[in-house]
């Protein structure tokens, strides 16, 4: 988690712009956020515990609609955390949620009602989300995507932050 992981997920932002404008297109803002998501699993990490067994894949969930597309799946083929394959679930409803290490709430409030005791890295947009112990947010400033990380509930999830994803975020600062 150095400053190679750092240029890796640099570069992909990069590349994104670059293909965008290449193709004629603008960069969607969700192919923006599915390699953000994929890139978090470089620079977060997951209690030993979380996964029951060696051969369970890190599952990155998306509750409610399927807001990405092929995106997301595409931002994770082929890539793995630490030994295990990345797969993409989608979940309809909260109570349909099971076992994963991300999930994408997107605006549905109240992530920690969603997720239980386990250590799950919720990530959503409300500009209330932070206060409902969510614990990564995305939300634009200018034409920016930026990034809001809760270290204190992160932390309490059992997660460690990288300190090199903390200086790109804006941390939450409880009121």
């Amino acid at each position: 988690m150095g400053i190679k992981s750092l240029l890796i997920l640099l570069q992909c932002l990069g590349a994104l712009a670059f293909v965008g404008r290449a193709h004629g297109q603008p960069v969607n803002e969700l192919q923006i956020k599915a390699v953000f998501i994929y890139n978090f699993t470089q620079f977060i990490e997951w209690p030993a515990e979380t996964f029951e067994s060696p051969q369970d894949p890190f599952i990155i969930g998306v509750l409610g609609e399927n807001v990405f597309g092929r995106f997301l799946e595409e931002a994770v083929a082929d890539e793995r955390y630490q030994s295990r394959p990345i797969v993409v679930k989608y979940f309809a409803t909260p109570k349909d949620v099971g076992n994963c290490q991300i999930l994408y709430v997107g605006s549905l409030p109240k992530p920690g009602k969603v997720t239980g005791e386990h250590p799950v890295l919720t990530i959503g947009e409300r500009q209330d989300f932070m206060e409902q112990n969510g614990l990564l947010r995305f939300y634009k400033e200018g034409k920016k995507i930026r990034i809001e990380i809760n270290n204190q509930a992160a932390s309490d999830a059992g997660l460690t932050i990288s300190s090199k994803l903390l200086q790109l975020a804006t941390v939450y600062q409880p009121k």
